[in-house]
């Protein structure tokens, strides 16, 4: 963080997309850094909901959002499709833990991203996502979300079970329905949705 490339690739995205008259989802909230950036510049400050699954991140979260005044909902839970609750695993890197890694497993709760929009009233949203590769699972199980609801998405794309390189994948998925592809820094790709949403003036 000190060096200015924690998130870079996020933070560029977002540049990018954000657009600040809308709610925002973020999956993968970590240690909350995009989580405060983002909602210093929401015009509507509670309307943003940030999902970590990590237990042991959510401290430190709450923490973060205390000292930077922000005013998101954190929701301690894992993005997960058919079941109420889901195994997480912890690595030795915060960042590296995940439902499908290595390391210590421990049971959390289990969202979806439309049961988060629809409890929220969130008929629009912009979305960040990075959950190290359960991305995939929100593409396959949550189509009609993302498609009649992102407004905007910034998605981390990570590697299969076998290694392979998901990123165009996620772009291929996007692109077919109708989203626009802004741009890509390394694995994180910005997206506008299908009704033509511009992003507003807090781009900028």
């Amino acid at each position: 963080m000190l060096r200015g490339i924690y998130e870079n690739g996020e933070r560029t995205a977002l540049a990018h997309v954000f657009n600040p008259d809308l709610p925002l989802i973020e999956c993968g909230a970590s240690i909350g850094v995009l989580a405060c950036l983002t909602n210093g510049r929401l015009r509507h400050p509670v309307a943003h909901v940030a999902i970590e699954a990590n237990p042991l991140l959510l401290p430190l979260l709450e923490r973060h959002r205390a000292r930077n005044g922000a005013r998101f909902e954190i929701l301690p839970a894992a993005v997960a499709y058919g079941v109420a609750d889901v195994d997480f695993a912890i690595s030795r890197d915060s960042l590296a833990s995940s439902l499908h890694g290595d390391g210590r497993r421990v049971r959390v709760p289990a969202v979806t991203l439309g049961a988060v929009a629809e409890q929220h009233g969130f008929d629009r949203f912009g979305l960040v996502c990075d959950i190290e590769g359960a991305e995939m699972d929100i593409l396959r199980h949550d189509e009609a979300t993302l498609v009649q609801r992102a407004a905007w998405v910034v998605m981390e794309s990570h590697r299969d079970a076998q290694g392979r390189d998901l990123a165009h994948d996620v772009i291929d998925w996007f692109t077919a329905r109708g989203f626009r592809h802004v741009r890509s820094t390394r694995t994180v790709h910005a997206f506008l949705g299908p009704d033509g949403t511009t992003a507003g003036e807090g781009t900028r």
